[in-house]
């Protein structure tokens, strides 16, 4: 697995899968937070977020090589939905670098 470094500036470097923390808070209490991902020359997914508090993370990836590119941005939601029903989503580009691995 390979590090992700920049996420305060909301940009990360990615290569291979990184982990992507964010932080979630709600008055209702959280009841869920999902975290997709999409993007040209690279294959797009979904997955729950897994929560600590207010700091809720995922695995980004993996990504597999895609050729004539040295990097691609895929673009990544962030979507929570509290305990009646509101939802919240942003959203967030990420630099994923060509020398990914499955």
């Amino acid at each position: 697995m390979c590090g992700a470094e920049g996420a305060e500036s909301g940009k990360l470097e990615a290569t291979c899968e990184s982990e992507v923390p964010t932080t979630v808070t709600d008055n209702h209490g959280v009841a869920s937070v999902v975290m997709s991902w999409s993007g040209n020359n690279v294959s797009s997914g979904s997955q729950p977020m897994s929560g600590n508090g207010s700091t809720y993370t995922a695995t980004l990836g993996p990504f597999a090589p895609f050729r004539n590119l040295q990097s691609t941005t895929v673009t990544v939601t962030v979507t929570a939905q509290d305990a009646v029903s509101n939802q919240s989503t942003r959203m967030v580009d990420v630099v994923v670098d060509s020398g990914c691995i499955v």
